[in-house]
């Protein structure tokens, strides 16, 4: 019964982690360049198991049944959103891989979000107010021109290039650590590598690649599970409740 009354509730536990995974993609469904996040849990090794204890020592029937689950990590799907059209000349996407670099002075940071304009000095900034980065790492200042942003990434003004927006990769998507407020910190070894041969488009944003009903089915299945869970508990708790009470009278 104790041990019933364990696994039911770390399974109600797990289903908890899951469903505020899942919350937290619908609130940003709505987020340019957002990547969902999902979750993988790993089973958890028995005490035995951990132990290193003996057949003779152990109960059987508890090893078949396991260890249950725990949180092992929670990793984000780096494909690509749709892209959609505002018509805004300082929105721009990434038709493939890559990520824009902007900066606050003290370190870099990376995002799909393209949703950029410019502040009261005339700098590109993205919505919180961080610097856009060109190629060298450096602030882009767009003064008050309109400007012209090529598929590579330079942008031109009437009275000349300005610059050339700074465009990253990773080996490995995961190396790109979400940080929150659509941010990401390279937490690979060495320098992200510079995109090549990116295809960036002017007056585009990248949708979020949250797909809104699939999220609704995975959280009605995960309230199922986690309400399952819970009246395992409860019965192993009645359970209790009745051995401690009917044991004495024995």
């Amino acid at each position: 019964m104790i041990y019933g009354f364990y696994t039911s509730t770390v399974g109600g536990l797990v289903e908890t982690t899951r469903q505020e995974v899942l919350a937290n993609n619908l609130a940003n469904a709505n987020t340019p360049g957002f990547k969902r996040d999902y979750t993988i849990f790993r089973e958890r090794a028995t005490e035995a198991q951990e132990n290193q204890l003996s057949p003779f020592d152990v109960n059987q029937v508890l090893e078949r049944i396991g260890g249950n689950l725990f949180l092992d990590r929670t990793p984000y799907e780096p494909t690509a959103g749709p892209l959609e059209s505002t018509g805004l000349p300082l929105d721009v996407a990434l038709d493939g891989p890559g990520w824009f670099a902007v900066g606050d002075g003290r370190g870099t940071y990376y995002t799909r979000n393209g949703e950029f304009t410019r502040n009261a000095r005339g700098e590109m900034v993205n919505q919180d107010g961080l610097n856009v980065l060109d190629e060298t790492g450096r602030p882009i200042l767009l003064g008050d021109q309109q400007v012209h942003i090529d598929e590579h990434g330079a942008i031109d003004s009437p009275a000349g290039p300005i610059a050339r927006l700074g465009l990253y990769d990773a080996a490995d998507p995961q190396d790109m650590r979400k940080r929150g407020d659509s941010l990401h910190v390279y937490e690979g070894q060495g320098q992200p590598r510079r995109v090549l041969a990116p295809v960036v488009r002017q007056g585009f944003l990248e949708k979020s690649n949250v797909e809104p009903v699939t999220e609704m089915v995975r959280m009605i299945d995960g309230m199922r599970a986690y309400e399952a869970n819970m009246r395992l508990v409860r019965e192993a708790d009645r359970s209790l409740q009745r051995v401690l009470n009917e044991l004495p009278r024995v």
